[in-house]
C-alpha cells in the first residue's frame, strides 16, 4: 500500500522526529493562535457589525490549535493517538488548502483574463493579489503535507 510507505526517518536539518514534530506543534499553535486572534479583530471589524464568514475562520483555527495542543500532549506523553488526531485532522485541513487554493488561483485567472479582454489591461493588476493567495495557499498545503508526514513518522516509531 503506496500511503502507508510515506514515511520519514528524521525531520528537516537531521533533527528527531520528536524534536521536528515538537516544534512543529509549537510553530503551528503560534500561528494558529495569531491568526485566531487577528479573525476575531476582523470579524468584529472596525465598524462593530459582526462578519459571519470570520468566525468561520475563527472556529477553523481554533480547532486547528486543539488540534495542536493534542499534538504537543502526545509528543510529551508518548501518546501516538493523540499525534493521529493532528495527523487526520490537518488531512482534512490540507484537502481545504488545495481545493480552495486551487480554486482562488483559477478564478482571480480567469477573472483577470475576462478583464483584459472586455474593459483592457487596467483592472486585471487587481487580480494578482488574489492569485498570488491562492499560490500561497498551494505552497502552505505543500509544506503542511510534509509536517503530516514527519508527524506521522513519529508517531509510528
Amino acid at each position: 500500500n503506496m500511503c502507508c510507505e510515506c514515511q520519514v526517518s528524521h525531520c528537516c536539518c537531521g533533527c528527531s522526529l520528536r524534536n521536528g514534530s515538537l516544534a512543529i506543534g509549537v510553530v503551528c499553535a503560534i500561528f494558529d493562535i495569531v491568526f485566531l486572534v487577528w479573525q476575531i479583530i476582523m470579524s468584529v471589524g472596525a465598524a462593530g457589525g459582526v462578519a459571519i464568514g470570520g468566525w468561520i475562520g475563527v472556529t477553523i483555527y481554533a480547532i486547528h490549535l486543539l488540534m495542536c495542543v493534542a499534538l504537543i500532549w502526545g509528543i510529551v506523553e508518548n501518546k501516538s493517538g493523540l499525534c493521529m488526531i493532528w495527523v487526520i485532522g490537518s488531512i482534512v485541513f490540507v484537502i481545504f488548502e488545495i481545493i480552495i487554493g486551487l480554486v482562488i488561483t483559477i478564478v482571480a485567472s480567469v477573472g483577470a483574463g475576462l478583464v483584459d479582454a472586455h474593459v483592457g489591461g487596467g483592472l486585471s493588476v487587481y487580480m494578482g493579489p488574489f492569485i498570488a493567495i491562492g499560490v500561497l495557499m498551494m505552497i502552505i498545503a505543500g509544506v503542511h503535507i510534509y509536517f503530516i508526514v514527519v508527524i506521522r513518522s513519529f508517531a509510528r516509531t
